[in-house]
Formats: structure tokens, C-alpha cells, sequence
């Protein structure tokens, strides 16, 4: 949980604060405001509360004018201010908050209107009951020559709230009976009970009845009013709405799950020792052991359909409850039935062993694209207990159908049963013993969504079983098709490669129509393997193709080489040579010209807005959205990993995207947290990056959106919050970059308050340049006129102390909306281990005693790693004993390789290169000082972490660097190399309990 001046895990002393975020609520105006700050008392006025009629010589003290406040009192009766503090106060405890609040401002607002009108009906009535002067006690009788009420209206008082107290604790309509009456008042003798008797259920007659019946209609109508007004300012949709057990997801704001922090439901719903024990697959991390399927994958993030939401929905009027029932039931037994899925899974299956299909359902079960269904060929298998486990299985789980075949007829004909009984827009294709990552249909269908020009996507393999490996070709080797196939059968295609009019290849490889429909099925018969390579090939003859992701996506079991001989015959040498010579004469166009080049269309820089399927996810805790750049080495990217950690310790649910291409070395520690992870520019269009990231806003119902360090995330910011207004935005800084963007990512922010809910930085620092740098508009003089013309310019006086208004309204709202939240660090993960300090020091033959200084960055301009080499050559100049660890990589890397090489200095200084993110504690306890000489920073993370291990640090005096260090020791430089001045703390014990 986020929440003001608290860690976020404030119930561990050890554990750092990561962010700082102050409840807000927004108007529909995007003014905000603070839904505690409402008082029991608090009355809004309606548009005729403020003003009585015309009368210009009325008692101020007896009309309840309040000229301190502005508002108008009703000082009349303690008994009814009491009565509606009590009512009040029990609709507070019901959750009924703004209802109470907005309903004790229109009868105040009604009951204190004295325009004329009311007055003359007022006086009507009077002359049809002269006992009964005033029936409301915010209501005068207006008669030229008193201004009083009759000495009858007390005790007409004291009657109507002991009926009113009646009617709120027991009668037809509760608190909106007013209503009631104040839409009938004036019109019969009637209608003037009601307002004087209440709603109480203490009898009434004809009249009572008549009243219980309209007072029930205007009620259900007025709430129904409301209802669908909110729903059209707030632009939430229905379905969306309806699912959620909480309040308004506008007006609650990005605090709305306040109370996690302390439920016990939510704590247990990621475990922290699921997350240390969980298993992690990547090019860092090859355990092939860890297989989609496997116990010990990472399961926090819970992907389900929500089939109420995107498929039946919900009926409300008459007979609503036999509909609702009958909707669930149909969409018990099939999902689809009202919309059809998005992905059709087929799955050919044969005397398949159990345990394999079962890894194989589980891997289909933990997808984040929920809206598919499954269809099972079974190809005449013999065996009795899979026909048992394939009725289980779809027995509980109402998108799998299955379809057996009299007989074995082979591969090709099982999944042309499943082609032709599909129902989703793209097919994939999984054989039973194989496994799938759990993103891989959800990025495939985006692939095939954001590219048009080509039919088929899949990604990288990855082998298990009798042999392990990984295989990184794809569709991109074309060519290499013609001689052996590059890949393997789990392929989505779109359905239209199936059916739709073919086409054939030119002379120079580009594809022209034709006019006959044809059906692109597999040939049934090839028998004993390779027909998917033939359909490949097929495909790429009619002018079709397609690309891969490169990413791990699909698991290929392998068995040992006896048992695939005997399964697939076609891979004996002999067999698979006849097979290649009869695909040249059956393929003559892509043998004699070039395969089908991928045609790009130029979209024209138009981005779509419209989704073309749903992926309704039921939502069990909150969510929170991650825009960043990279999984790169840093401090930034340390932090955003120890904020995920703790979100997720405490419940949260976390999606991340990445807008910028990378290596991503850290990409895997990212997935040891969250499966729920999109690179972008793996599978999308840039085109489709904001549709992408509504969508995932939609499907998962994202509580806060949070952008860092991503410039395509700040500028995709305004299309979001139109688009999708469902999430809250916030955006975290780190640091101002004058060189860039006049002020890199923190101006982004200030250019984007309007759209953003808060923005949250690292240091005090950083708060104020921001401010000061919003307001410098506001500082520009008029310029041109000296200081005499403008005093005696009245006008100009005006203009100024107008611009000076707006200047400290800005500041203000400036400073209200930025909030300060210091990275800080895990002290039980970064402390002097003395035993890893020892072994780290043998690793580098490090002499016993020697200084050892740590410089650990991206060696990039920003980090100035070249003004470290100075500083290193300068000290070895001056026979000082020591050893630097460089720790890091980029661009600068070969630049610093040659530096060194070039002085003599190898002997010195250690290029580490990229170090695995758990020897970074190991890094510094081996440390004396640790060095960072950058040219801008916020506070760096590295700072942090040597100060809780008892590491000296030493940096440059720049941006928030100074907030660190204690004040007694921020004015004493150390020392100074190329310009730049770098400073320590002596109070180090002293500055590390300040931080702590």
C-alpha cells in the first residue's frame, strides 16, 4: 500500500520506503479534493441556497445569515441539526458517504430557497390552513407586515422529526422521502401531509399507500439518474463498473485500497517465500528445470476470465434475476457463447502419457490471454484413462471441446478437425506434451493484431527432455526453409490463411491475387512427420509469411532418439531427402525466386484507438501498471525492482512494459517477480504502443499507472488519460537533466501536471527545481518601462498583482502535487558481510589492508566514468596503494578499455563489465569507498547502498546528492579532478541513521 509519510512496508524497520503518495480524489473538473476532509456538518449549497427574496430589511438573525461563512444556517432548530448529524452518521457507517453528504445539501438547499415563488405558495397555503403558518422551519412566512412564524410551528416541528426519525428508521423510502415531498409540495392538502407527517410506517391509509408507492418509484428513479449521469461524466463503462467490490474507481483515486495494509486476505495473497523460491528461466538463467509448467515458476500474478464482464454481462428491470441466472448458466457452459473467442487452441493428441498433457493444460491455464478455447483431436487414441482425464478436464473448464476420431489418421488430419471447428480469429497450434510460456498467445495475437502484412507469428524455442538447448531462428532465415525446416509446429496463424483467395509470386518475389478460393489445410497425406514444413512451404508459394518474436515462448519436449525414430519416420535420411526433392516440384516459385518479402505499409502516423478484442481478467487485489525504459544495470532500474518487491509482498499484482529496445541484463530478476512482463518493440508497432497499453489498462483493470524515466510513456500520457481514464497516473523522477529537454524527464512531468494525479521524486532538491522551473513564467517583468511608468500605470499595478495571484496559486498546487519519496535501501540485503568481503578480495588478488574503491554505474557521459580513470591515473601518479572495481557496461566500455590499456593502469584497474545483481552487496562489502563522479544524479541508489554496509561514499555535488549527507559534512571537499568537485561525509554513522 501507498500512503502519506509511511513506508511502504512501515511494519519492517529494515525495509525501505519506496514511495510517498498523498489521497487525493478527483472532480470531474480535476480539481482535487479529499473525501476525509468532509465533516458531518458539512453542507454543499444547491444553486438558490445563498439568497432569500427580495426583501431588503430582513432580520439577519432570524433568517440564519452567517456573514462569517457565506453560507445560509438554519439556526431555527437544534432538534433537526441533531436529527441530521444522527442520520448522517448511520449512512457514513453503511458506506453511503456522498449520497449522505449530497442529499443533506439538497434539502438544505431546498429547504432554504425564499425566491418568491415558494413565497406566494407558501402564503397559499397558509390561507387553506391557517393553524399550520410553517411546516418547514427554513421556510418564512413572507407577509408585508410580520416576519415571524406561528407559535403552532414548534410543536408542527417536534411532529415532523419524530415522523422523520420514524421514516428513516423504518419507513418505505429512508433518507430520499424529502424528495418526494418536495416535488408534490404546493400542489394538494395532500401532498402538504406528507411533508408535515414524514415517512414513517405508523399507518396512513389510502394516502400512506399511495405515498409508499410513489415515494419507492422516485426514489429507484433518482438513484437509476444518478447513476447513469456518473457513468456518463466519469466515461467508465457498465461492464466495467459492475464488477468491481469497491467504490468509485475515479472519485477513490490510487488510495482506494488503503485497507490492504492491514487484511490479512490481501498479505496472504503472494507469499514473500514464494517469491525466494520461485525459479526464473532467461539467457542468464538457463535451468531447464523450470518449465512452464513447474512447481516452482513464479504463479503470483492470477490470470482468469472474467466471463461476466466481457461475455453475457448483466440485466437489471423486470425479470432481471431469471435473466442474470440464465446468462450465468449459458456462460457457465460455454464462455463464447454471446462472443467468440480470440484465440482457437488446437491440441492433437494420441495415446499421449498423462503426465505431459497435464503440463501442458497447466501451461494453457496460467496464460495472461485468457479468451481462448481449446479443442482436443484425439486421433483414434486406445487407451481408457485418457478418455477418462480428457471428460474431467473438460468437465471443468467449459472452453475445451473434444474431438475423436474413429481411427489414426494422422497429424495432418487432426488439426484440420480442429481447423474446421474453430471459432477464434487466430488458430494456434500446441501438441499435447508441449508447453508455453505465459505471455506467449497474448503477445502472438498482438504481433498478428499490430502487422497485417504478415499471416503467422511464433517465438523462440526453447528444447527440454531428452535434450536441452535453446534455438533462436525463426521465419527470419527464409531461405534456409527450402533445405530444412527452421522451426517448430507451435505457430499462430491468422484463420483466413485457411480460407481466403490465395496468391501467387511474381518473377521479382512480390505476390499478385487469385481468384480461386482454396482451402490451406495440412496433407493428410504425409504420415510419419514434416507436414508442417510442407505447410509452410505451401503458404510461402501463395505469397505468405510470417516473424518471430524473440523472445522464449513455446517448449519443445524432446525424447530420446530410438523413440522419435520410431514415431517419425520421415526424419530418416533417406525419407527426408525424397521429401525435399518432391517440395521442389511441388513449390516450383519459391525454389527458382526468393521467398515473400513482408511488405510494411506506411500507416501515415496514425495511431488506432480501438480494440479489436477483450481480455476481461477477474481482478482479487490491486494493480498497478509499470511504464519504464529497460531492464538495464542502474540505480533506477534497482529501485523500480525494490518497489515491485515490496508491492507484491503486500498484494499487489504488477504489469510492467519496457518502451525502448535493449539487451536487458536484468530482465530476468524483473521476472522473479512478476510474469506479467511486455517488451514492446518485440511484437508491436510503435503505432500500437497506446492502444496496447489501454488495453492492458482494460484487461486488468489497472489501479495506477506509473511512469519512470520512459519519454515514450510521458508523451503516450494524454492519450491514456483520455482513452482509458480508469487508472490513475503518477510518474516518478530521479533527477532534472538541464542538458537535455530543458530538464529531461522532470520537465516532461511539469509539462503533463494537468494529466497527471501526482508526481512523486527522489529528493528534496528535485521538489524545488521543479517548482521554480514551472514558475518561471510568472517571473518575467514586463520589461521595457521603468519603475516610475509602472507605478503610475495603474493598469500595469493590476496586471501584476494579478500575474502574482496566479504565480503563488501555481506554486501552491505545484508543491501540493509533487510529493517527496527517497529510494532508500534493504538493510537486510546490503550490510558488511565480512566472509563475502574476504572472498571477493582473493577473487582480484587483492593484498590484505589495500583500499579498494568501487565505481559501479552505466558507462555512459551521464555516469562520467572517464573523470573516475583521471582521478584513478592521478593517484597512481601519486603511489597511492589501491585497486578500483568498474563495475557496469555501455557505450563508453571500449573508450575506458583503451584508456587503461593505453596508461599502464590494468595492474589498478578492473573492467568487471556486468555484474549479476546479487554480487552487487558482495561488491561492496569488499569496498572501502565507493565513487561516483556523474555529472547529474538524484540521490544515487549506490550511495544508499554503501552507507548501509559502512562503505565510505564519495561523489559529485549535484543534484540531490547532498540530501544524503549530513549537514555538518556537506561543505568539505575531498577532492577535485577535470572541474568537477567531489565531497564525503565524515558523520557517516550519523548520515546513515538519518536515512534509515
Amino acid at each position: 500500500m501507498i500512503e502519506d509519510n509511511n513506508n511502504i512496508n512501515s511494519s519492517s524497520s529494515t525495509s525501505p520506503p519506496i514511495t510517498v503518495v498523498r489521497e487525493r480524489t478527483l472532480s470531474s473538473s480535476g480539481t482535487r479534493y479529499s473525501m476525509n476532509s468532509m465533516s458531518p456538518n458539512h453542507r454543499l449549497n444547491g444553486a438558490n441556497n445563498n439568497h432569500s427574496n427580495s426583501s431588503s430589511d430582513r432580520d439577519e438573525e432570524s433568517s440564519g445569515y452567517d456573514d462569517d461563512d457565506d453560507d445560509y444556517l438554519d439556526t431555527s432548530s437544534e432538534d433537526e441539526a441533531i436529527n441530521s448529524i444522527e442520520i448522517y452518521d448511520e449512512l457514513a457507517s453503511n458506506g453511503n458517504t456522498i449520497l449522505t453528504t449530497s442529499t443533506t445539501s439538497l434539502n438544505g438547499a431546498n429547504l432554504n430557497n425564499n425566491n418568491n415563488d415558494s413565497s406566494r405558495r407558501f402564503r397559499q397555503l397558509n390561507n387553506n390552513n391557517n393553524n399550520n403558518n410553517n411546516h418547514s422551519n427554513n421556510y418564512r412566512n413572507n407577509n408585508s407586515n410580520n416576519n415571524h412564524v406561528n407559535s403552532n410551528s414548534n410543536n408542527n416541528r417536534l411532529r415532523r422529526n419524530r415522523n422523520n426519525r420514524a421514516n428513516y428508521d423504518g419507513g418505505c423510502c429512508g433518507l430520499l422521502s424529502v424528495f418526494t415531498s418536495l416535488f408534490s409540495f404546493g400542489k394538494s392538502r395532500n401532498n402538504l401531509d406528507i411533508l408535515a407527517g414524514g415517512g414513517g410506517s405508523g399507518g396512513g391509509g389510502v394516502y400512506s399507500r399511495k405515498r409508499n408507492i410513489l415515494c419507492v418509484g422516485v426514489t429507484l428513479l433518482f438513484i437509476v439518474s444518478i447513476f447513469l449521469i456518473l457513468m456518463v461524466l466519469m466515461r467508465v463503462p457498465v461492464s466495467y463498473s459492475d464488477q468491481e467490490e469497491y467504490s468509485d474507481r475515479i472519485l477513490t483515486s490510487y488510495c482506494r485500497f488503503g485497507f490492504i495494509k492491514n487484511s490479512a486476505v490481501y498479505q496472504q495473497l503472494s507469499s514473500p517465500s514464494q517469491l525466494q523460491t520461485s525459479c526464473v528461466f532467461g539467457p542468464d538463467h538457463l535451468d531447464y528445470e523450470c518449465t512452464p509448467a513447474a512447481n516452482t515458476r513464479l504463479t503470483n500474478y492470477r490470470y482468469e476470465l472474467e466471463v461476466a464482464d466481457g461475455y453475457g454481462g448483466s440485466s437489471s428491470g423486470s425479470g432481471g434475476n431469471n435473466i442474470n441466472t440464465a446468462a450465468a448458466a449459458a456462460a457457465a457452459a460455454d464462455p463464447f457463447s454471446c462472443q467468440q473467442p480470440v484465440v482457437s487452441v488446437i491440441v492433437p493428441i494420441y495415446n499421449i502419457k498423462i503426465e505431459y498433457l497435464e503440463e501442458m493444460i497447466l501451461s494453457l491455464e496460467r496464460q495472461s490471454l485468457q479468451s481462448f478455447e481449446v479443442l482436443v483431436v484425439d486421433d483414434g487414441s486406445t487407451e481408457t484413462p485418457l478418455e477418462s482425464f480428457l471428460r474431467n478436464w473438460k468437465s471443468r473448464d467449459p472452453r475445451i471441446s473434444i474431438h475423436k476420431h474413429s481411427s489414426n489418421r494422422g497429424l495432418s488430419a487432426a488439426r484440420n478437425t480442429g481447423i474446421r471447428h474453430s471459432r477464434g480469429d487466430y488458430l494456434f497450434f500446441l501438441d499435447g506434451d508441449d508447453q508455453i510460456e505465459p505471455t506467449t498467445l497474448e503477445k502472438l495475437a498482438w504481433k498478428l493484431e499490430s502487422t497485417p502484412e504478415i499471416k503467422f507469428a511464433k517465438g523462440l524455442t526453447v528444447g527440454f527432455g531428452a535434450q536441452n538447448y535453446t534455438w533462436n531462428k525463426g521465419f527470419e532465415q527464409s531461405t534456409g526453409f527450402l533445405s530444412e525446416n527452421q522451426v517448430t509446429a507451435t505457430i499462430m496463424f491468422r484463420k483466413d490463411v485457411f480460407t481466403v483467395q490465395g496468391k501467387s509470386l511474381t518473377a521479382g518475389g512480390a505476390t499478385t491475387p487469385q481468384s480461386t478460393p482454396i482451402f490451406n489445410g495440412y496433407d493428410e497425406s504425409i504420415i510419419g512427420g514434416m507436414e508442417d514444413w510442407d505447410f509452410l512451404l505451401r503458404l510461402a508459394e501463395k505469397g505468405y509469411w510470417g516473424e518471430t518474436i524473440p523472445e522464449y515462448l513455446d517448449w519443445y519436449r524432446r525424447k530420446d532418439t530410438e523413440t522419435s525414430k520410431q514415431t517419425w519416420s520421415n526424419f530418416n535420411t533417406e525419407k527426408k531427402e525424397k521429401l525435399i526433392a518432391q517440395f521442389k516440384l511441388k513449390y516450383p516459385l519459391i525454389h527458382s525466386n526468393a521467398f515473400p518479402k513482408i511488405e510494411k505499409k506506411d500507416r501515415n502516423y496514425q495511431i488506432e484507438s480501438t480494440l479489436s478484442f477483450h481480455n476481461p481478467i477477474k481482478k482479487v487485489g490491486p494493480r498497478l501498471l509499470l511504464i519504464l525504459p529497460w531492464f538495464n544495470t542502474g540505480g533506477a532500474d534497482k529501485f523500480n525492482l525494490n518497489l515491485i518487491k515490496q508491492l507484491v509482498q503486500k498484494g499487489w499484482e504488477i504489469t510492467i512494459v519496457a518502451t525502448l529496445q535493449s539487451n536487458n541484463p536484468w530482465l530476468d530478476q524483473f521476472k522473479s517477480l512478476t510474469s506479467d512482463i511486455f517488451i514492446l518493440n518485440n511484437f508491436l508497432s510503435i503505432y500500437d504502443f497506446p492502444r496496447f497499453l489501454c488495453y492492458l489498462i482494460e484487461s486488468r483493470r489497472i489501479d495506477i499507472t506509473m511512469v519512470t524515466n520512459s519519454e515514450i510513456g510521458y508523451l503516450f500520457i494524454p492519450y491514456i488519460r483520455e482513452r482509458c481514464p480508469y487508472s490513475s497516473i503518477v510518474d516518478y523522477i530521479h533527477m532534472e537533466e538541464n542538458e537535455w529537454k530543458n530538464g529531461g524527464f522532470a520537465r516532461y512531468s511539469l509539462s503533463l501536471q494537468s494529466q497527471l494525479d501526482l508526481s512523486i521524486v527522489s529528493s528534496d532538491h528535485l521538489k524545488e527545481w521543479m517548482i521554480k522551473k514551472g514558475t518561471q513564467r510568472f517571473s518575467h517583468s514586463s520589461g521595457g518601462q521603468s519603475s516610475n511608468n509602472m507605478v503610475n500605470n495603474h493598469l500595469q499595478i493590476k496586471a501584476n498583482k494579478q500575474q502574482e495571484k496566479e504565480y503563488t496559486r501555481y506554486a501552491q498546487s505545484l508543491k501540493n502535487n509533487i510529493d517527496v519519496a527517497y529510494v532508500n535501501v534493504d538493510t537486510n540485503e546490503f550490510f558488511m558481510n565480512l566472509v563475502e568481503r574476504s572472498s571477493v578480495r582473493s577473487r582480484y588478488s587483492i593484498p590484505p589492508g589495500q583500499t579498494v574503491i568501487l565505481y559501479a554505474a552505466r558507462l555512459t557521459e551521464q555516469k562520467q566514468p572517464m573523470v573516475a580513470l583521471e582521478v584513478f591515473k592521478d593517484m597512481i601518479l601519486k603511489n597511492l596503494s589501491f585497486t578500483a572495481l568498474v563495475s557496469g557496461d555501455g557505450a563508453l566500455r571500449e573508450q575506458m578499455e583503451e584508456f587503461v590499456q593505453r596508461n599502464g593502469m590494468a595492474d589498478h584497474v578492473k573492467l568487471l563489465g556486468n555484474v549479476p545483481l546479487y554480487d552487487m552487496p558482495r561488491l561492496i562489502s569488499a569496498s572501502d569507498i565507493v565513487f561516483l563522479p556523474s555529472k547529474m544524479e538524484g540521490i544515487a541508489m549506490l550511495f544508499y547502498e554503501a552507507m548501509a554496509a559502512g562503505v565510505v561514499p564519495v561523489g559529485a555535488k549535484v543534484g540531490g546528492q547532498d540530501n544524503a549527507v549530513a549537514s555538518s559534512a556537506r561543505d568539505r571537499p575531498i577532492l577535485e579532478s577535470s572541474g568537477v568537485t567531489y565531497h564525503q561525509s565524515s558523520a557517516h554513522e550519523e548520515s546513515r541513521q538519518e536515512l534509515s
